[in-house]
């Protein structure tokens, strides 16, 4: 091994820094833009419609699953209007909260979800869900749009 070696190693592990450094962060318009893909993908039940990592870790209700499964199966169409987004670009990151038509027996009921969107090179490698039915008559006129002030 010549001594220009570990010169080329460090380098090339400098110009790799750099070019991942130039890459174009996901801002808040990104971010929200992946997070209503991914809804969408779920109303029409096919994850290949969302830009899902190979390697996507999938969470709901505190278990483990695969994109296909749970919410992805049940739901009975698009999220509602009522969208509230935490999009975090320095952390690369989207939390949302949405209302979506869900099958259960005996046939269809709102459900709030609340997600998390962990976004690496414009994939998602990371969603948690936590779904919850919506069965107050009360709950469900609140949460049609969000409040003016959110």
């Amino acid at each position: 091994m010549s001594k220009l070696a570990p010169c080329a190693v460090l380098l090339a592990a400098a110009a790799c820094t750099a070019l991942h450094a130039a890459e174009p962060a996901c801002d808040r318009a990104c971010l929200v833009g992946i997070a209503d893909d991914y809804l969408a993908a779920i109303a029409a039940h096919d994850p290949g419609k969302a830009p899902l990592s190979d390697r996507i870790a999938f969470v709901e209700n505190v278990k483990r699953m695969r994109p296909g499964e749970g919410l992805w199966a049940d739901a009975a169409g698009a999220a509602t209007k009522f969208r509230l987004y935490v999009p975090d670009p320095v952390a690369g990151t989207v939390g949302l909260m949405t209302v979506i038509d869900r099958r259960r027996a005996g046939g269809t009921v709102p459900a709030q979800l609340a997600a998390r969107l962990s976004i690496v090179g414009g994939k998602i490698v990371e969603a948690e869900h936590l779904v919850a039915d919506v069965t107050s008559p009360e709950a469900v006129a609140r949460l049609q749009a969000p409040r003016p002030n959110l």
